[in-house]
């Protein structure tokens, strides 16, 4: 599984297909995660642990 911010969604997606996994399965969060806060991270990080957990056991 892949986790990666909006605008990386597209490289993600073609490093997964370059290493054989084109279906790698994908959780998109907010961007940036860079120069915020500890809690922010965190607020963005709860915003998609439903998303992270279907793709995991789903």
């Amino acid at each position: 599984m892949l986790l990666a911010t909006e605008p990386f969604v597209p490289l993600a997606r073609s490093q997964s297909e370059s290493y054989g996994l084109p279906d790698a399965r994908l959780a998109v969060i907010e961007h940036p995660l860079g120069a915020i806060s500890g809690l922010e991270v965190e607020a963005r990080a709860d915003a998609v642990i439903d998303d992270v957990l279907r793709l995991l056991v789903g």
